[in-house]
């Protein structure tokens, strides 16, 4: 099975996971998506300020694959709030 890395050029080079891949199938995942924009970023510190940017970096990822918004797929979140 070959992988593809789904990673925009203009972006910097992701810290962790933060890619997306797709394989055979063309079924795609991704994981540490957050709301960084292309420059690796955060333009606010609130929680909420952060999800367009993140919405935008997901439809951004898959769209290297040629995935578009309206294309059948599944969403999960998982947000962990931690107390300083």
């Amino acid at each position: 099975m070959t992988a593809q890395i789904l990673h925009p050029e203009a972006w910097k080079p992701a810290r962790g996971c933060a890619d997306g891949m797709a394989a055979q199938g063309r079924r795609v995942r991704t994981g540490g998506l957050i709301g960084r924009n292309a420059g690796c970023e955060f333009e606010t510190d609130g929680f909420v300020g952060q999800i367009e940017p993140t919405l935008h970096t997901i439809v951004t990822v898959l769209a290297k694959t040629g995935g578009r918004p309206g294309h059948p797929g599944r969403l999960i979140e998982v947000t962990a709030v931690i107390p300083d």
